[in-house]
């Protein structure tokens, strides 16, 4: 999916994004997915699920709800990052609204 600027999520303290546990590290592993609050609000998983293990997460992708991990700092995501290497390596919008993540003003 390709994030534009048209289309910003302006993200401020505090938020807070969902992501898969590939997507957190960074290591050019090709994960991208995460979810934006609203998104998640509008899409709450149903009924009771397993949670899979960190190592498991830290292994293979978990895109289902329930195993996507908390993320507070998106500095990879303000303006002077963006397209730079440790943006592209990284999570750059929702995966179901198709908003760019950007933090903060500047």
């Amino acid at each position: 999916m390709k994030f534009t600027l048209e289309k910003a999520i302006t993200l401020k303290t505090p938020y807070c994004i969902l992501m898969c546990q590939r997507a957190v590290r960074g290591d050019g592993d090709g994960c991208q997915y995460a979810v934006c609050e609203s998104c998640h609000a509008k899409r709450k998983p149903k009924g009771r699920q397993k949670l899979a293990s960190y190592e498991e997460r830290k292994m293979r992708c978990h895109h289902e709800f329930h195993n996507l991990v908390d993320q507070y700092d998106l500095w990879w995501c303000k303006k002077k990052e963006i397209n730079g290497l440790n943006w592209m390596e990284r999570a750059q919008g929702c995966v179901f609204c198709g908003g760019m993540f950007v933090v903060g003003d500047e």
